[in-house]
């Protein structure tokens, strides 16, 4: 991912829990695909609340502010964890991105319960019913 052209940034950030978020997994910026994580370290001398140091390299360079949100979370109910950036609002001013950022310790979404995982599948049937039906758009 080499490019003479772009200004990539890199910037750290720590969590207590990885949550299973590994190398090369992506990060959002404002719900959009804007880079990928690029280490994952645990550190069992830091605090509680920065036990895993979370190397992060952007695309293109960020702007963050006061009210920003830093958040692991579920790439999608298949499965898969990504990196999301909420940059926050321009009233509570800019923030230094030399400083480490802060991913909150508690998970931001909840797994699908049991219900709607039967529900889902029950909509599709069994393999066989489901490879028999035409899907057309």
């Amino acid at each position: 991912d080499f490019s003479l052209f772009e200004s990539k940034q890199s910037i750290v950030a720590y969590a207590e829990d990885a949550r299973g978020l590994r190398k090369g997994a992506p990060v959002l910026f404002a719900g959009v695909r804007w880079g990928k994580v690029e280490s994952v370290v645990p550190d069992i001398e830091r605090p509680r609340a920065e036990r895993v140091r979370v190397g992060i390299t952007l695309d293109q360079p960020i702007v963050l502010f006061g009210d920003h949100v830093v958040r692991i979370e579920s790439a999608s109910v298949l499965g898969g964890v990504q990196l999301s950036i909420d940059p926050g609002s321009r009233e509570t001013g800019s923030v230094d991105l030399a400083a480490p950022l802060q991913a909150p310790a508690r998970p931001t979404c909840s797994p699908p319960s049991e219900s709607w995982w039967m529900r889902t599948v029950s909509r599709f049937g069994t393999r066989s019913q489901a490879s028999s039906r035409s899907w057309r758009a």
